[in-house]
């Protein structure tokens, strides 16, 4: 149905026609079910959907959301969060590098394992999962593939790394 290894699919709340669907190498598209035409919503690596990110790492697998508050709201992730507010026409960068940025964990051409234009899945320390709360709208959680859980409550404008999580990680402000 749709491209490459195929991941999760979303259905579109504000029209039952459409569905979001993602692939390996940090691609996302949306589906017409009735007339089956995909249109990519972001080409290759997360790296290309703005200027304003230009070092985006992303998963073999993307980490997309769909508002459950606002239509046509699209969040994907990279070691930042992205959204689109236009169902994936347009992008804006609405956090800080919210991953560890450990150097060590971001050596994947120096670690003998799977070459970086192989399958597209050898970045770390990227987001890995995201989710908007059902009941209040702006109240987001990310989690990372380094073991960072952060949470905003106001839509993207502010970030706080999960004080749960500072007693877990080694090393992190409390």
């Amino acid at each position: 149905m749709f491209n490459g290894d195929g991941f999760w699919m979303f259905a579109d709340p504000s029209d039952p026609d459409y569905v979001f669907a993602e692939y390996q190498g940090g691609s996302i598209g949306r589906v017409n079910m009735r007339t089956h035409e995909t249109r990519d919503i972001q080409r290759g690596s997360v790296r290309t959907i703005s200027s304003a990110t230009p070092s985006c790492g992303s998963t073999g697998t993307p980490q997309i959301a769909l508002s459950p508050h606002e239509p046509g709201t699209v969040y994907i992730g990279a070691q930042f969060l992205l959204r689109s507010r236009d169902h994936g026409q347009s992008w804006e960068r609405i956090s800080p590098d919210l991953t560890s940025n450990d150097p060590q964990k971001q050596k994947q051409e120096q670690s003998g394992g799977i070459t970086v234009d192989n399958s597209a899945a050898e970045m770390h320390t990227t987001v890995y999962s995201i989710s908007e709360s059902p009941l209040a709208a702006g109240l987001i959680w990310v989690g990372t593939d380094d073991g960072n859980l952060q949470l905003t409550r106001d839509g993207g404008q502010h970030w706080t790394m999960s004080s749960a999580m500072r007693r877990v990680l080694p090393g992190t402000p409390g």
